[in-house]
């Protein structure tokens, strides 16, 4: 019986030490309050004071994440605190660069104040602001793949670009334009639907880097980014049920505790047996 007693000690040990953690809920705060938030859905660039934001776990909480200004995220929700505040939920997959996240688990759920955003205007939203700029012109642009084609939000959307190849079967197509707005530097813009595709190009320049003009409200309030490799380093917070150190101090502790009662029985069993 004592020796059943120990197998199943070790049993249940063993099960100890193997059984997976259960990882927590990605952001337990927008659980709670996700009826409480107001859908938005529209694009945003982020633009902290300080070349950067930091996205927190829950508003006024810790920081989750630090991200570069001048990046293009779309706001799913916003959230008002008791003081009006402003909280915007944002979905996003941070990336490991210098300062930041050194591992990096998917798509994250934080939290960023309003005031840390500039709007942007989307193609169909510019589309329809500056109607009356657009002009007929007949154009064709072939893609070939050997250079990246800038696919931005709108002209002047600032950020970073994405790169039209992707979108592109083979990373090839020829694409024609019979509108475009030309910007005050005297480059066509075009818009682009194209597979997965959506936005704007420079006809002129399809592999433009940078993407601000002075006559857009955006370039007034920008702010640069700051150096990737300057961002804070976050202090990672060992969180309750996501870490497996609490299991392992309990799995060593028990596997202890199995061993002395085992050489115990096993003096005791000795000791009769004289």
């Amino acid at each position: 019986m004592k020796r059943i007693r120990a197998l199943f000690l070790c049993w249940a040990l063993l099960g100890a030490l193997t059984f997976p953690v259960r990882a927590t809920d990605n952001n337990p705060f927008f659980n709670d309050h996700a009826a409480q938030c107001a859908p938005n859905g529209k694009l945003y660039l982020l633009n902290g004071e300080e070349g950067y934001v930091t996205v927190r776990e829950a508003p006024h909480g810790d920081a989750q994440s630090y991200l570069c200004n001048e990046q293009a995220l779309t706001v799913f929700g916003v959230w008002t605190d008791a003081e009006g505040g402003q909280w915007a939920q944002l979905r996003y997959t941070p990336l490991p660069r210098g300062g930041a996240e050194d591992n990096v688990d998917g798509e994250k759920i934080g939290w960023l104040e309003m005031g840390a955003l500039l709007p942007v205007s989307g193609k169909q939203a510019f589309i329809a602001e500056h109607y009356d700029e657009f002009t007929e012109q007949h154009l064709t642009l072939t893609v070939s793949g050997e250079s990246p084609v800038s696919l931005w939000p709108c002209p002047g959307s600032g950020g970073q670009p994405a790169d039209l190849r992707w979108a592109l079967e083979g990373g090839k197509a020829t694409l024609d334009f019979t509108r475009c707005w030309v910007d005050s530097l005297g480059r066509r813009w075009g818009a682009v639907s194209h597979g997965t595709a959506d936005g704007f190009l420079c006809i002129d320049e399809p592999s433009l880097e940078e993407n601000l003009l002075p006559e857009l409200p955006l370039a007034a309030h920008r702010i640069p980014s700051a150096a990737p490799d300057s961002l804070p380093r976050l202090v990672t917070r060992v969180e309750r049920g996501t870490s497996p150190l609490p299991g392992l101090i309990l799995s060593i502790t028990a596997a202890v505790l199995c061993i002395l009662w085992i050489l115990r029985e096993h003096h005791v069993t000795k000791q009769r047996e004289r």
